[in-house]
C-alpha cells in the first residue's frame, strides 16, 4: 500500500487486490497530515475523495470535516445541513460523527446554541465521546444552563475523564458562574501543566476570552481581574503561534483588541508601558485585513491608530481603503 502514490490511485492505478476503501481513506490520512500546514492542498485531497465517491456517505461526512478544520465553519454548517440534511439517510454511526463536526463548527463560530443542539443530536444514538461531552458541557456553561453543565460534568467523573479534561470544564463552569478569578486559576493550570495539547489550546483561547471580558468590565471600574487587558496582549504574544494555526485570523483580531484596550486603559491611568500597544495592535489588525477578514471595525481603529501615532498619511490611506470596502457607509467620511 505504501508503495502506491497518490496520482497513481486518483488516475484509477490501483492494483487490483486493493481494498476499495483504500483511496478514501489514504487521501483522508494525506489530508490529516497537512491541514495545519497546507489547508489548500488538504481541502484539494478531500475534494478529489468525494469526487471518486460521490454517494459514500463516509466521503461525505469527511468533506464536512476538512471545511472544518480548514477553518471554514460557515461552509461546513452549510455543506452539512443543506447538501446532506444533517444526515438523516446516513447510517446512525456516520449521522452521529456528522452532528459531532457539525456541533464543532458552531463551537468555534461562538454559537454555543446551535453547537449544543448538534451536540445533543450526536448523542441520540448512543453515548457521547469525552471530547464531545466536554465541549457540549462548555456550550450549556456559556449559555448560562450552569446546573446542566455541571451534571455533564459529573458524567464525564463517574466515566473516568482525564483530570486535565475535567478541570478545564471546572474552569468554564466557573467562568460562566462570573467567578472569574477561579476561572482564571483554573485555564492558567491547564494550560501551563496539562500534556495534551489540545486541551491547553482550549484553556489559552479561554483564558484570552476570559481576559476580554474582564477588560470590558475593568473600562466600568468593576473588573474582578487586575490589567486583563494587559494580560491578555502578553498571553496572545506568546501563546499565538502556539496554539494557532498561521491562517487562523481570530487570534490576531483578539490580539488587536486587547492591545487596543489596553493603550486606552494605560492611557486612561496615565500610565507608561514598555509594550508599544498601538503598533501592536495594528500588526495585528493589518494581518487579520491581509487575510481577507472585511470588519468595518477594523478600519475605523486602524485609521485611529495611525492617527494617535502621528502618521497622517497612513491614517489617510487607511479610510481610502475603508471607503472601498465599504462605499454605503458614511464613517470614512
Amino acid at each position: 500500500i505504501n508503495e502506491v502514490s497518490l496520482e497513481e490511485y486518483v488516475k484509477g492505478g490501483l492494483p487490483s487486490e486493493m481494498p476499495s476503501s483504500y483511496p478514501l481513506e489514504a487521501l483522508k490520512a494525506q489530508a490529516e497530515q497537512l491541514y495545519g500546514s497546507d489547508p489548500g492542498k488538504a481541502m484539494e485531497l478531500m475534494g478529489q475523495a468525494l469526487a471518486l465517491f460521490p454517494e459514500e456517505d463516509a466521503a461525505r461526512t469527511d468533506y464536512a470535516y476538512a471545511l472544518y478544520r480548514t477553518g471554514d465553519y460557515e461552509g461546513c454548517i452549510s455543506y452539512g445541513e443543506k447538501n446532506l440534511a444533517m444526515g438523516k439517510d446516513f447510517e446512525p454511526e456516520l449521522q452521529s460523527r456528522l452532528c459531532e463536526i457539525l456541533g464543532a463548527a458552531y463551537f468555534e463560530k461562538g454559537d454555543y446554541a446551535g453547537a449544543a443542539s448538534c451536540f445533543r443530536l450526536s448523542g441520540a444514538g448512543g453515548e457521547m465521546r469525552e471530547d464531545v461531552m466536554r465541549d457540549y458541557a462548555v456550550c450549556l456553561a456559556r449559555l448560562g444552563s450552569l446546573n446542566e453543565a455541571k451534571d455533564v460534568l459529573a458524567q464525564m467523573r463517574s466515566r473516568g475523564a482525564n483530570s486535565e479534561v475535567t478541570r478545564y470544564v471546572e474552569g468554564e463552569v466557573a467562568f460562566g458562574s462570573e467567578e472569574y478569578g477561579e476561572a482564571e486559576k483554573l485555564f492558567t493550570e491547564v494550560r501551563e501543566e496539562a500534556e495534551d495539547t489540545a486541551i491547553k489550546q482550549k484553556a489559552f483561547r479561554s483564558l484570552v476570552q476570559l481576559y476580554r471580558d474582564c477588560a470590558s468590565l475593568e473600562a466600568a471600574g468593576v473588573s474582578p481581574v487586575e490589567d486583563a487587558a494587559d494580560k491578555a496582549v502578553r498571553l496572545l504574544l506568546t501563546g499565538i503561534g502556539e496554539y494557532g494555526p498561521s491562517y487562523d485570523t481570530t487570534l490576531y483580531e483578539a490580539l488587536g483588541k486587547a492591545a487596543y484596550d489596553a493603550y486606552g486603559a494605560a492611557r486612561a491611568k496615565g500610565e507608561e508601558r514598555e509594550t508599544d500597544y498601538l503598533s501592536v495592535a495594528a500588526e495585528a489588525f493589518e494581518r487579520v485585513l491581509a487575510q481577507g477578514m472585511e470588519k468595518e471595525y477594523l478600519y475605523t481603529n486602524l485609521y485611529s491608530i495611525r492617527y494617535e501615532q502621528g502618521d497622517l498619511a497612513a491614517a489617510g490611506e487607511t479610510l481610502d481603503r475603508m471607503e472601498k470596502a465599504y462605499p454605503q457607509s458614511y464613517m470614512s467620511h
